[in-house]
């Protein structure tokens, strides 16, 4: 019973993530120590259903129905299939058994409704949609039918109500907005002014720019211009006008309408800084600059918009310089605002703390440099925002007496404790393999709530697991209530397992929660906080001299400094010409996060396309589009110059799930390692997949994660000593498919080296036990 427990638990895991193939099979196997459990069934149905396999999955729910106990989702899920298998009046009767057994099963009120609405039936269709919203009034659904049958009731005053109501669940669903702006347009009078703006916002939401700049044009020429402060529709309107400018690369035209707001309304700071983060977020730091040249006076002394203004870095690149320039920006922006900060009130410590919520310097570490430096100022600037504000939680912590003395308590503390995530998937080996006799392992999520795969995972491997409160907007108590729950479980040793990657991370590591503080590399680069006391890392990964390169002490693991498990790799479904490759080409597969891809080194796709002329390189794109672009033009100049075209041979493939990333792999034939910054999990999976790995190690941690794992692994030849000896090894894995063999062959063999190397875990707890019995040493002498 246990195994078909742990069996269901893991193919619910990779339902949830897409992975069909695997989630299938682990059903399957759950089935076969199971063979009467309903719920397995019809989760297995569900998946069916969700692949287009509509009979199988009629017939499974079916027998979950007909073994297992009542249950409203059983019928529920009865009612998908009838209805696309075209048997409405048995997905009806469907919909409502499940209603009788479960009159709060919301999704069977959503579904029964619009079928009849769809069938006429508009006074039955009201009445379920009312029931709906009795039961659940935060599904916008039903408001929307609802909306949608009034009108056809001509109930129109009732109908905008309704579709309003839908708008504040869900308010970028063009199809609500669409239909709410005809009603308006229907009317007469003002009522044509809102018909405009809905109309822009449903064209704009779709991402039909040229259309939704018309109507947002037409709503705003309607509005008067004498007002003092914008209202809440014309600043919607601005905000999304100016954006479908910039999607439409319309530069000049978006910002002489911010000039224009400026010069008609007394306030438009709320424009300027969403306009700001979309910038931003998008990738546009050359026009996000721009904008904050327009800002108001009263912005320029607000911390969150100099914050998200001066330290904000390009996700990409477009040439060396560009890196130049913006480190240096940003160096000096750090600079303006470690001196703008005011921390003598109440109010200037809150203002700070809020805006430290709000920014990470994530991308700093992207540009190559020694960044110790500019992390300490980042990190001591971090630190005293953090003192003024709980003065409290940095003072040193003294050695807990613990009731068993025999034990060391460590936390392990994340943002990132995920099934899908890398930081799960990187550290987990530490949990899996520690010695539960002398210690004892204490877990926090700081983020999400975990999933019930990785709650179980690492409740099994850790003698607690809290997932902490998570907050979307910060303030004192969260980070109070958080500490203090820290501090009372007394620990010895508290590791953050992922500074730098979200701005809470940061925030916690500049307190004092435990006497030693620890960091790692799921960010590999130094934390630059006096609060953190050594950085776990790789002596495989490390220079001879990377010791310079922390202001934590660097704690050399042996190998590669984790027990990772080989994944399980399932076998291909789909072929090449399912991810726009040619059958005949040689493809090198440039799987990366594009951030990691510097301008620097794209010549290097082009010189290996002039050698291998059958050669396919498949990125993976960014999921801003405005990022992808910047890559591909990027291709474009670098293949020019060897007279070249690269659209003839890069392919940037759209983001993948997991089951299509895996298959990607397998059917690659070279994985190339970028410069600088290197694989750790992806080159992890790609030796799993059995593919060869070129890399040619970098000046820091971050960019020898690959070369390690190769040592590791004692397959050497690929990893190049320089950028020519790196195209020369791509080359050749390309044209010498006997060698290329070889190397996939002497990968497999060698397997044993790598996965699961228990190594670094007995060397991680003997550095526990030194540090703690140092420091309890010191603490008898003070």
């Amino acid at each position: 019973m246990s195994n078909s427990i742990s069996l269901h638990e893991e193919a619910i895991a990779w339902h949830k993530q897409n992975c069909f193939a695997q989630a299938e099979a682990k059903y399957k196997a759950a089935l076969e120590c199971e063979p009467n459990n309903a719920e397995i069934f019809s989760n297995l149905g569900i998946l069916y259903y969700q692949s287009g396999k509509y009979q199988e999955a009629l017939e499974l729910i079916d027998r979950a129905i007909k073994i297992g106990s009542p249950k409203a989702i059983y019928y529920y899920r009865l009612g998908l299939v009838l209805a696309k298998k075209g048997e409405i009046t048995n997905s009806i009767r469907a919909y409502q058994q499940s209603i009788a057994i479960d009159p709060k099963w919301i999704s069977s009120y959503i579904n029964l409704g619009i079928i009849l609405f769809e069938q006429g039936n508009l006074t039955r269709a009201e009445q379920i949609f009312e029931q709906a919203i009795a039961t659940a009034p935060q599904r916008s659904e039903a408001y929307h039918y609802l909306g949608k049958i009034l009108t056809q009731r001509r109930r129109n005053d009732e109908a905008i109500l309704a579709y309003k109501k839908a708008l504040q669940i869900e308010q970028t669903n063009s199809e609500i907005l669409h239909d709410l702006a005809k009603l308006f347009k229907a009317k007469n009078g003002s009522d044509q002014n809102k018909a405009n703006l809905y109309f822009g916002d449903a064209y704009f939401y779709e991402n039909n720019y040229e259309t939704a700049i018309n109507y947002y044009q037409s709503f705003l020429e309607s509005q008067t211009k004498d007002q003092e402060k914008i209202t809440e529709d014309v600043d919607r309107a601005y905000l999304n006008l100016i954006t479908s400018l910039y999607n439409l690369e319309q530069e000049k035209t978006a910002i002489n309408l911010l000039k224009q707001a400026k010069e008609i309304y007394g306030n438009i700071d709320d424009i300027i800084v969403k306009l700001l983060e979309f910038l931003n977020f998008s990738g546009r730091v050359n026009e996000g600059i721009k904008v904050a040249e327009e800002a108001s006076e009263a912005l320029l002394n607000n911390l969150y918009f100099n914050k998200l203004n001066l330290l904000k870095l390009p996700i990409l690149y477009e040439n060396e310089e560009e890196i130049d320039f913006y480190r240096q920006r940003f160096r000096k922006g750090l600079d303006i605002l470690k001196k703008q900060t005011n921390l003598e009130t109440s109010e200037d410590k809150q203002k700070a703390l809020l805006a430290c919520g709000l920014h990470t310097n994530f991308y700093l570490a992207y540009q190559a440099k020694d960044d110790k430096d500019l992390q300490i100022q980042y990190g001591e600037f971090f630190q005293q925002i953090m003192a003024a504000n709980f003065p409290e939680f940095v003072i040193p912590r003294r050695m807990p007496k613990s009731e068993d003395n025999s034990k060391i308590r460590v936390g392990y503390i994340s943002n990132y404790f995920l099934s899908y995530h890398t930081v799960t998937h990187l550290f987990s080996g530490w949990l899996r393999h520690s010695d539960r006799e002398k210690f004892t392992i204490l877990c926090y999520q700081l983020g999400t709530p975990s999933d019930i795969a990785t709650v179980k995972l690492i409740q099994e491997h850790s003698d607690a697991f809290y997932q902490l409160p998570h907050q979307q907007t910060l303030d004192s108590n969260y980070i109070k209530n958080v500490a203090q729950k820290i501090i009372a479980d007394r620990l010895h040793i508290l590791v953050f397992l992922d500074i730098g990657m979200h701005p809470y991370m940061t925030i916690f590591a500049s307190l004092r929660l435990a006497p030693i503080q620890c960091t790692t590399w799921a960010h590999p680069v130094t934390s630059g906080l006096p609060t953190i006391d050594y950085f776990l890392s790789s002596d495989l990964m490390e220079p001879p001299e990377a010791e310079k390169y922390y202001s934590e002490k660097l704690v050399r693991l042996p190998g590669i400094g984790i027990a990772y498990a080989k994944p399980d790799i399932p076998e291909p479904v789909k072929n090449r010409g399912n991810f726009q490759l040619r059958e005949d080409a040689i493809v090198y597969l440039c799987c990366q996060s594009l951030y990691k891809y510097l301008p620097q080194y794209d010549y290097v796709f082009a010189e290996i396309a002039k050698q291998v002329p059958q050669s396919q390189f498949a990125f993976i794109s960014n999921k801003n589009p405005h990022v992808t672009k910047q890559l591909r033009q990027r291709l474009q100049g670098a293949f020019e110059k060897l007279g070249l075209n690269s659209e003839e041979y890069c392919v940037i493939l759209p983001q993948q799930y997991q089951d299509d990333y895996w298959n990607l792999h397998l059917i690659a034939d070279v994985f190339l390692d970028p410069f600088q910054w290197s694989g750790g999990r992806s080159t992890l999976e790609a030796v799993a997949c059995k593919l060869p790995i070129v890399t040619c190690p970098g000046q820091f941690m971050r960019g020898r994660h690959s070369s390690a794992i190769l040592q590791q692994l004692q397959v050497t030849e690929t990893i190049a000593k320089n950028e020519a000896e790196y195209i020369e090894i791509a080359v050749k894995l390309g044209l010498d498919k006997e060698w290329r063999n070889q190397i996939v062959a002497q990968i497999i063999q060698n397997y044993p080296y790598l996965y699961c190397d228990r190594t670094c875990v007995t060397a991680l707890e003997q550095f526990y036990q030194q540090v703690v019995q140092e420091k309890t040493e010191n603490s008898q002498h003070l």
